[in-house]
């Protein structure tokens, strides 16, 4: 031979003498890293003292906010007709698979692997004849997470209102809201004046009307160890409730009934704001958002939370007709006085337009990026089978076999990719959303079909998206006259 040192490795041969020469560009690469690192580490050391912050921002654009808050219900009204449509679909494939060879091919292609040759993925191969035998992870991952911010952001939503909405029904009945004024809510404190107040319950008296005072106080609150934040309702109650406050025992002791989120007992003792409280009953629905839901007697928040028996309240609610109610409010109001009459109902739309316009798009944002990372991960995943598949596929082409029949194997692969994306994504989300009422107190997400809907169409369209963008070209990305080369 030459006289070259050859050893054999791994079953190459490496020639000791033949390495490539070092190249200038390496040697300023590798200078640049060097500086890039140092440059780093400062900084970093210096963002511990002195954070480092970007702070880019748009002038908001209602006609945006109005879009993306209508994403929800376009991806609900895609997945109700995309998933069953799918579904009949691949049936209609199945019925007609039984008497036609070309169909039959095409669905036992669609669900199997020509080559598994450096692939990993989870397979179940029972599920081949019903689809294909492969779980696509991320694309069900991404379903999961389009549900998961689609629920979370209902609950945002819808939240808030729960303990209003337990305390309008079942501590202080009726459809008429005394409020200062029309767009009032919870998160709007709405001042009425205990004088106007006593007027209108004098003015309900003399047509035997029923009507109750509501109080409304954020607050602080300590019980058996553990501080929260709390919403404090104060109701107008009976001598004879155990509810009940006297007076001429100070802001001590004050009976409550404490929501149930706080793992309280009847009997047990803690502070509101300072004031002492006495637990006398545990009740569901009354916790919000990061918030404890607390009732008491509505003297007692005025004396003990807002500091005066005479302070203002937050409602006045009548159980009578919305009419009935505004003629009441007319013969009691003195001129200067601003208070107006709405219904339970638009006092609780209030507070769901507040919550809609604030948190909505951001969690309908995430779920189209949900959508995104579906669709990226399956284009790359067909791109990955493709690639993995070329010979396989030339083969197929040099035999005859059509560019459109094997597009249609591929597309076909990804409507069942992502109707099982689907049903994964779905049974994951029904599992984890539960487990996030851990995370807060008050929080209590809800999967619904709804959701669900909009998990679909981002698992459908995210699959059927991917394969179309990768099958545009097929006849390109498979040569059959490069990949049958021997």
């Amino acid at each position: 031979m030459d006289g070259t040192r050859q050893t054999r490795s791994s079953g190459f041969l490496v020639h000791h003498n033949r390495f490539p020469k070092p190249r200038n560009g390496q040697l300023v690469a590798g200078v640049l890293l060097l500086c890039l690192c140092l440059l780093l580490g400062t900084v970093t050391l210096d963002t511990r003292q002195i954070p480092l912050i970007v702070n880019l921002t748009l002038p908001f654009n209602p006609a945006v906010e109005t879009a993306i808050n209508q994403l929800q219900g376009i991806l609900e009204t895609i997945g109700a007709i995309l998933l069953p449509v799918s579904l009949l679909l691949l049936a209609l494939l199945k019925l007609a698979a039984y008497r036609s060879p070309r169909m039959s091919q095409i669905d036992l292609w669609s669900s199997r692997e020509f080559t598994r040759s450096g692939m990993r993925q989870l397979s179940i191969p029972g599920l081949t004849w019903l689809f294909a035998g492969s779980i696509p992870v991320i694309a069900s991952l991404g379903v999961a997470l389009a549900i998961m911010t689609t629920s979370i952001g209902n609950e945002i939503v819808h939240g808030p209102n729960k303990p209003i909405q337990t305390a309008l029904t079942r501590l202080t009945p009726g459809n008429s809201l005394v409020v200062q004024y029309s767009a009032d809510m919870p998160m709007l404190q709405s001042n009425i004046p205990i004088s106007l107040a006593k007027r209108v319950e004098a003015q309900a008296a003399r047509k035997r009307i029923q009507v109750y005072q509501l109080g409304q106080n954020l607050s602080s609150l300590t019980v058996g160890g553990q501080t929260a934040t709390a919403l404090t309702l104060g109701v107008a109650v009976k001598k004879n409730s155990s509810l009940s406050w006297n007076p001429s025992l100070g802001c001590n002791n004050v009976p409550v009934i404490m929501s149930r989120s706080m793992g309280s007992y009847a009997g047990e003792l803690g502070t509101d704001d300072g004031v002492g409280i006495r637990v006398v009953a545990n009740r569901s629905g009354l916790s919000a958002m990061n918030r404890v839901g607390v009732v008491m007697d509505q003297s007692a928040l005025a004396q003990c939370l807002d500091g005066s028996r005479l302070a203002p309240i937050n409602a006045i609610v009548l159980k009578a007709p919305l009419s009935t109610a505004k003629h009441l409010l007319a013969m009691a109001k003195t001129p200067g006085q601003v208070a107006t009459v709405i219904t339970k109902a638009q006092y609780l739309s209030n507070s769901e337009k507040f919550w809609t316009s604030n948190v909505k798009p951001i969690t309908n944002i995430l779920a189209v990026i949900s959508g995104l990372l579906a669709l990226v991960a399956m284009a790359g995943t067909i791109a990955s089978r493709l690639s993995r598949n070329r010979r396989e596929y030339a083969a197929k082409l040099a035999a005859g076999v059509g560019v459109g029949t094997l597009r249609a194997v591929e597309v076909l692969r990804a409507l069942k990719d992502g109707v099982v994306a689907t049903i994964v994504g779905s049974l994951c989300s029904m599992i984890i959303i539960p487990a996030l009422s851990l995370t807060e107190s008050g929080f209590h997400p809800s999967w619904t079909s709804g959701d669900a809907l909009v998990g679909a169409s981002i698992g459908l369209l995210g699959c059927l998206g991917g394969a179309f963008f990768r099958t545009a070209h097929l006849d390109r990305a498979v040569d059959f006259r490069e990949s049958t080369k021997i």
